[in-house]
Order: C-alpha cells, then structure tokens, then sequence
C-alpha cells in the first residue's frame, strides 16, 4: 500500500512543474480553460433594421447659398412658376390690305356681284372686317363670296339693316358691315354680291374688305 501510494505522487508530481509555480500554473489553465468555454455572441443580419423607402429632403439653403445640382433635374410636382421677366415673342411680317370694288345690279336683272381682290401665289389672307352696301327700295340680301377655279367654296352671309342714301338722289341703301376673322388660302377670289326682290331700275352700291397678308403655312 506504501509503495503504491508513493508512485501516483511522483506520477503527479511529474505532470506538474516543479517549484512554487506549480500552483500558479495549474491555475493559468484552469482560466484558459474557462475562457474558452464562454460562447461568442453571434450577429443575425436577419434581426437588423432593414433599410426604409426613400424620402424626400427639403433643402433650406439661403439664396445665397444655391445647392449645386450636376446632372439632370425632374419636376415631380406642377409648381407655379412666376414669370418675372417679359417674353418676347416674334410674330409674321403682315401686309395690310383694304380692298373696294363698286357693286351693281342692272335694270331688269336681280343678282349683281363684283370681285374686289385675287390672293396673291404664296400668300394666305385674312379678313378682319367686311361692309357691303347697296341703294335699292326692294330688299336685299348680301354676301361675301370665296371662290376659286372651281367655283365658290364659301359663301357668308351678310344681315342688312336699313340705312341712309349712298348717293345723293338716290334710294335708301341696305348696308352690312361685319368685324370677323375668315382665312382665304392662296390664289382664291374675294368678292361680294347682292339679290334684290325687284328687278326694275338700276342699283348701285359696293363691297370693301379689310385684313392682311402672311406667309401661306406650308
């Protein structure tokens, strides 16, 4: 029993340094075996804040301070935009034109007309104001004529209203005069012409026409 008691101590005693650091040695272990035993926390991308939608940013630059923009700018929004310098805006060379032509209707006839302008190749005209007379006791109607190598392609009717004598001596005139705005293309005829209930006597009257010229649109 002696013999066996002495052999496990020296088998201890070989395992373990010799010396008074035996003890601290022993103990070094002891904690590095404790520090390995502590389990590192682990991250779970799974469990981190995920990114939110995009939002807008107010910018509250002074304006002497402007945010310097590179690249391309999209208006998201219709702001009102407050225009503080005038714009200047060019329009077509116009030509004006004031056209008359002498209207009559011949004894024993009813109709009477009369062509007072030929748009010019290239040009397009537009009337702005067309006044119509006639001298006549009957009634009358009164019209503004648009024709070309076809024919008439439109035809606008005038309403007369009574008025005084045209010419000295002779009878009440029916006149009709209009403001409008009627676009006549190139090489068309403008003219005007007159229908009398009667057709005894003489009538005289005449057709005038104001506007100007452009550039026919192509």
């Amino acid at each position: 029993m002696i013999l066996k008691s002495s052999f496990a101590l020296a088998t201890v005693l070989a395992v373990a340094p010799l010396g008074a650091h035996a003890a601290d040695t022993l103990q070094v272990s002891t904690e590095t075996s404790d520090a390995t035993s502590v389990a590192s926390p682990e991250v779970d991308a799974m469990q981190a804040e995920p990114v939110g939608p995009v939002k807008p940013v107010l910018v509250v630059n002074p304006p002497s301070m402007p945010v310097p923009v590179d690249g391309q700018v999209r208006v998201v929004n219709t702001p009102d935009v407050n225009v503080v310098s005038p714009v200047q805006t060019f329009q077509a060379a116009r030509k004006p034109i004031n056209k008359e032509g002498t209207l009559g209707i011949f004894d024993g006839e009813r109709i009477g007309d009369t062509t007072v302008f030929t748009v010019p190749d290239g040009k397009q005209l537009v009337i702005t104001h067309v006044s119509v007379a006639v001298a006549e006791s009957s009634r009358v109607s009164l019209r503004l004529d648009l024709s070309n190598g076809g024919g008439f392609f439109a035809i606008h009717d005038l309403p007369p209203t009574r008025s005084g004598q045209l010419i000295l001596g002779e009878a009440d005139a029916w006149v009709a005069s209009l403001s409008t705005e009627i676009y006549v293309q190139a090489n068309a005829k403008v003219g005007c012409s007159a229908l009398r209930e009667d057709s005894s006597g003489n009538a005289s009257g005449r057709c005038t026409i104001a506007g100007y010229l452009v550039d026919a649109p192509e």
